[in-house]
C-alpha cells in the first residue's frame, strides 16, 4: 500500500506531461485579398490590401458577363433607375426594381466612360473607342426610345466627362488631344459643337459645375 499513491501520482504526471507536449502552435499567413476571399465572409469586406473590415450588407444584382470587363460610369434618372456604362463591348445597362436589363449596345471595342442626366431627364452617354461620340436617350423610361448621336468630332476618341450647367449648355471633356467642347442643349439636332478650350494635355478627365 505504501507504493500505490506515489505510483498513481507518477502515472498522472506522465499523462499530463505527455498531453501538454503534444499541443503545438500553428501560424497561417494570408498575404492578400484573393486568399482571404476563399473563405466565408459574413458582415465584413476584404480590401485589396488584405484588410478585413466591417461592412454594410452587399448584394450582387448581376452575375458575371463575359462581355463586361468593367463598369466605368453610373447615373440615376428621376424615376429611380440606375444606368451603368460598361466596357469594352459598349453595353448600357439599366437597374430597376432589383433587375438588370440591357438598354443599348454600342458594339465591341467601345467603352462608356461618361454619362450625365439632363434637367429634362434625358440621358447623355459618352462612347469612347476608335471615334468618340455622345448620344442622347431622350426618354430612358420608354423601351422604344433609341440613342441619337449629338456629338462627334474628328481627332476625338475619348469622352471622359459630360456636364450640363444651369443655362442648359452641355460640355464634353475629351481626349486624346485635351479639348473641351460646348453644345447648347436647346439647339437643333444638327448644331455644331463649339471648341471653347484647347490644352497641351492629352486628356481632360473630369469636370464639375459651380452653378454659375
Amino acid at each position: 500500500m505504501k507504493f500505490s499513491y506515489p505510483l498513481s501520482l507518477l502515472l498522472m504526471t506522465f499523462f499530463l506531461t505527455g498531453s501538454a507536449t503534444a499541443v503545438q502552435t500553428s501560424h497561417w499567413t494570408h498575404a492578400g485579398e484573393p486568399e482571404l476571399k476563399k473563405g466565408s465572409i459574413h458582415q465584413v469586406v476584404v480590401s485589396n490590401l488584405g484588410d478585413v473590415k466591417l461592412s454594410r450588407a452587399i448584394e450582387a444584382v448581376m452575375k458575371e458577363d463575359p462581355k463586361i470587363s468593367a463598369v466605368y460610369s453610373m447615373v440615376q434618372t428621376p424615376d429611380g433607375s440606375v444606368y451603368a456604362g460598361t466596357g469594352p463591348n459598349g453595353l448600357l445597362l439599366k437597374l430597376k426594381d432589383g433587375k438588370v436589363s440591357s438598354v443599348a449596345d454600342f458594339q465591341e471595342n467601345n467603352s462608356l466612360f461618361a454619362m450625365a442626366v439632363e434637367t429634362d431627364g434625358s440621358l447623355l452617354i459618352g462612347v469612347s473607342g476608335e471615334t468618340g461620340k455622345v448620344y442622347r436617350l431622350q426618354n430612358p423610361a420608354d423601351a422604344d426610345s433609341k440613342p441619337v448621336a449629338i456629338f462627334t468630332e474628328d481627332q476625338v476618341q475619348y469622352i471622359w466627362g459630360i456636364q450640363q450647367t444651369p443655362d442648359k449648355k452641355i460640355y464634353f471633356a475629351t481626349g486624346p488631344n485635351g479639348k473641351l467642347y460646348e453644345l447648347d442643349s436647346s439647339a437643333k439636332a444638327d448644331a455644331k459643337p463649339a471648341l471653347i478650350f484647347s490644352t497641351d494635355e492629352t486628356n481632360l478627365l473630369s469636370m464639375v459645375s459651380d452653378g454659375k
